[in-house]
């Protein structure tokens, strides 16, 4: 019998390298490290052999070159997650998650994303078998209402137990429902929408054709939400690309294209401030609609701050959660808006506002076309942030993770949303067969195996 693989240990000398080389560690005499990811397709891939089927524990020792940095992780050809490397001097050992392997060879390899890393070494440590941690499924507001509550029990319910099929929709005819329902016969239990037409800076002369076209047909989402939740008993989620409150250009929700100062907007009596609590107050009446009509709502707002692409993240994480707590306490004991569930995504603890202001915690992950792995580290990490007491979504996704995957890999994402157009459909990440054989895979949770959430009863 072959003696159990207790620890695996692998340098960048063993492994093979795919555009990136091998240079002298400065750091460490003696030793050498992979650098230079510099295009898309470089990778350090370690082959390893397994004498025994097991649960492991991986770490990398790297360094970040010039500031915090985020690449790829595959197993076995399968994206399992980021190596996110914080800003950092030196090398280091970066824990990356766990992940169960079965006997014989496998693959491990970093992929060039943002690239600027240099690579020592790859450990893999057997450990035991994780045991499986319930998170809380009460909601922060403790004037949460009925409805809202309903869903959380539900979603408690299939936690672990299946994947809710979600689809995001920029439009409000929502054209990638249809298109799911046409190639599958099955169609999405939960429809992401977006307020960003209902910002009041939507409006700007200097747009372009794109930009005004999807404003334009964005138009008449709350309604559509509406009709979604009560007509075909579907599960509503929200985004708010929130376009600048005070001047900009075209898509002014992306900091490239404004010049807002939300340190300037946090300060009371300021231009910026006035014009930011006016937004606030703005979707506020939107989201209002969806309350009166009894339609609980995902509740997504300032996404992938930790990004910086959007202006609500450009100014680091002090600004940002003070926005966020400022967003939610306006929302929650200003305007008494109590049917939002309230979902956090970035995977930078250093931007999470806290258990007090966040039901799900998420993630929005867009790996290469095809690749349907698990995203099992980018769950772990995810769920860890939060103490282990929230559940966690795949918020935003391009390829559909593999559920069978899902299922071996433990990775328990409540729910998976591809973006708008061709995100689920058309090719652009996802083949139609693959597709097809997720919305009819028993762990998938479609529109047709929803219960009736409308009603008291359920």
């Amino acid at each position: 019998m072959a003696a159990m693989t207790k620890e695996v240990i692998l340098g960048a000398g063993q492994a093979r390298l795919v555009g990136a080389h091998l240079q002298a560690n400065m750091h460490e005499e003696g030793s050498s490290c992979a650098t230079g990811f510099d295009q898309d397709g470089d990778l350090i891939e370690w082959p390893i052999h397994l004498a025994e089927s097991g649960w492991y524990r991986l770490s990398i020792r790297q360094a970040s070159l010039g500031g915090a940095k985020r690449n790829r992780i595959e197993v076995d050809d399968q994206a399992y997650g980021d190596l996110i490397s914080p800003n950092r001097e030196g090398f280091f050992d970066l824990e990356v998650g766990m992940l169960h392997l079965s006997e014989g060879d496998h693959r491990i390899a970093v992929c060039k994303v943002w690239g600027g890393i240099a690579i020592e070494r790859l450990r893999l440590v057997a450990v035991p078998a994780p045991n499986r941690e319930t998170p809380r499924f009460d909601l922060v507001n403790p004037e949460a209402s009925g409805a809202s509550r309903r869903l959380m029990a539900y979603f408690s319910q299939v936690y672990g137990r299946g994947i809710i099929s979600g689809q995001h929709t920029s439009a409000a005819d929502g054209p990638e429902v249809t298109a799911i329902r046409q190639l599958t016969g099955k169609s999405p239990a939960l429809r992401g929408f977006d307020l960003l037409s209902y910002s009041q800076g939507a409006h700007i002369p200097d747009m372009s054709a794109d930009a005004k076209s999807e404003v334009d047909r964005n138009r008449g989402s709350v309604e559509a939400a509406i009709r979604w939740w009560q007509e075909a008993h579907g599960i509503v989620a929200i985004c708010w690309h929130w376009f600048s409150p005070l001047g900009g250009r075209d898509q002014s929700f992306y900091t490239r294209d404004t010049r807002f100062d939300l340190s300037r907007a946090l300060v009371p009596d300021t231009q910026e401030h006035l014009a930011l609590m006016a937004d606030i107050d703005a979707i506020a009446e939107a989201l209002d609609k969806l309350q009166e009509a009894g339609v609980p709502v995902l509740w997504r707002p300032l996404h992938e701050a930790d990004g910086a692409w959007f202006w609500w993240g450009a100014k680091g994480p002090e600004a940002y959660l003070r926005l966020y707590r400022l967003l939610y306490q306006r929302l929650t004991h200003h305007h008494h808006l109590n049917h939002l569930i309230w979902v956090w995504n970035a995977p930078d603890p250093a931007w999470y506002p806290g258990s007090d202001y966040v039901d799900i915690v998420g993630d929005d992950i867009y790996v290469a076309k095809g690749n349907y792995g698990p995203l099992k580290f980018a769950y772990d990490r995810a769920r860890a942030l939060a103490g282990n007491e929230k559940p966690v979504a795949l918020t935003e996704n391009g390829a559909i993770p593999d559920p069978t995957s899902l299922q071996a890999s433990g990775a328990g994402w409540l729910w998976f949303m591809p973006w708008w157009g061709g995100g689920a459909t058309y090719g652009e990440s996802n083949s139609e067969d693959h597709v097809i054989a997720v919305y009819n895979h028993p762990y998938v949770i479609t529109l047709e195996d929803l219960p009736d959430l409308t009603s008291a009863d359920n």
